[in-house]
């Protein structure tokens, strides 16, 4: 636990730094009285700040003489950053090769140094707080008291903010936003429950008080982020994840993205409404949208943003300039939807006795499952083409003659 001098310590440190976010009751159906603490409001999108400014702002000039260092995919690493150029020291970030860009360019835009490595590489600088050629204070991104006293200022917040509460529930990787966290609200409520909220992966490993996650940890969020994109409901996402040991190995991981892959590339954007209008090379009024997405153009993805093929939208866009009523695209789509979702159930029955029934049973491995996927999928895209093609052409020449 975190001494509660520190916390208060800590707030008052963080003061112009990171922001006393608001704390909002949630609409939803159901007994209890559930309240949000937004701290997606802080300055980088993120509760982080309060531990890394904590410790940044915090330390002494000897120990900043180097600049600061840390090992994070994004958030703690944004945090650091703006906390050093704060001090007007330097920051080094040494992040995982995987890390979203979106994140390395928010580091920089911060001020810090991005030095991108092997996730193994990452790891090991996680675990000794070192890495060679850089000197530095080492800011962990859990095991770090002024870390976690940092963190803890959101307790005291929320002591001030609903006294009455009676439960507190955190989302849990490493321990250190609990640990501070708890650490404050215990000290003046210890009659609180606290419950961590772990996602989908499994426990993290331990060392100590603090918690790591690893390469296999890494695997299986590479596949839950794939049956995301695939529109799996989080109940869906548990019962694959059930089928798969904790301690599987990476081939059995790529056999399951391997099945998810898709049958071709999709080349799809997201654009709002001015994007989507440049694109186009005019305006387009409330009518001409909807009749796009009732031809299955586009896809409206709420505050005024769409889904759409660049290479669809330009022949549905040239379609708009001809006589051709949406009903009879629309109810194209509709026949062309029924007939290849009796197709596509065929072609998943045929895979589940021929191939993944003889992989359940030990009768494939996971490569040779990998390697038929991947040659099987564009021999059935070109099959189903060209029987369409002929099945059109001789519809046409029956019934247009």
């Amino acid at each position: 636990m975190i001494a509660i001098e520190e916390i208060r310590k800590a707030r008052e440190v963080l003061e112009g730094t990171a922001i006393r976010t608001p704390l909002v009751r949630l609409d939803a159906e159901t007994d209890a009285e559930i309240l949000l603490k937004l701290e997606v409001l802080q300055p980088v999108r993120s509760f982080k700040i309060r531990g890394a400014g904590n410790a940044v702002l915090q330390a002494t000039d000897a120990e900043l003489a180097d600049g600061v260092l840390t090992a994070s995919a994004g958030n703690m690493a944004q945090g650091v950053a703006l906390a050093a150029r704060i001090r007007g020291v330097p920051a080094t970030i040494v992040v995982p090769e995987h890390a979203p860009q979106t994140k390395i360019e928010a580091i920089e835009r911060y001020g810090g140094r991005v030095i991108r490595v092997p996730y193994e590489e990452w790891w090991e600088t996680l675990v000794s707080g070192h890495y060679e050629g850089v000197d530095g204070l080492f800011v962990h991104p859990v095991a770090d008291d002024r870390v976690m006293a940092g963190n803890g200022t959101i307790g005291l917040e929320l002591l001030e903010q609903c006294p009455d509460f009676d439960a507190v529930v955190v989302p849990y990787g490493g321990g250190g936003l609990l640990t501070g966290i708890a650490s404050a609200v215990k000290a003046e409520r210890p009659d609180v429950r606290f419950y961590a909220a772990e996602g989908l992966l499994p426990p993290p490993e331990r060392r100590g008080r603090v918690a790591f996650y690893d390469a296999r940890h890494r695997l299986r969020l590479d596949l839950i982020r794939t049956l995301q994109e695939h529109g799996y409901t989080l109940a869906a996402i548990d019962r694959v994840l059930a089928r798969i040991p904790e301690d599987a190995e990476p081939s059995e991981y790529a056999v399951h993205s391997a099945v998810l892959a898709p049958w071709l590339p999709a080349q799809i954007e997201e654009l709002d409404r001015a994007g989507l209008e440049r694109r186009v090379g005019r305006r387009l009024d409330d009518d001409e949208l909807s009749y796009l997405g009732t031809i299955g153009a586009l896809e409206a993805c709420g505050d005024d943003r769409y889904r759409t093929s660049p290479a669809l939208l330009g022949h549905a866009i040239e379609l708009m300039r001809l006589p051709v009523p949406a009903s009879v695209l629309h109810e194209s789509a509709e026949i062309i939807g029924a007939h290849a979702t009796a197709v596509a159930d065929g072609l998943t029955d045929v895979f589940v006795k021929g191939i993944w029934g003889p992989y359940q049973r030990g009768e494939l491995d996971d490569e040779q499952v990998v390697a038929m996927l991947s040659r099987l999928r564009p021999l059935a895209v070109k099959g189903l083409v060209s029987a369409f093609v002929r099945a059109a052409d001789h519809a046409a020449r029956k019934n247009l003659s």
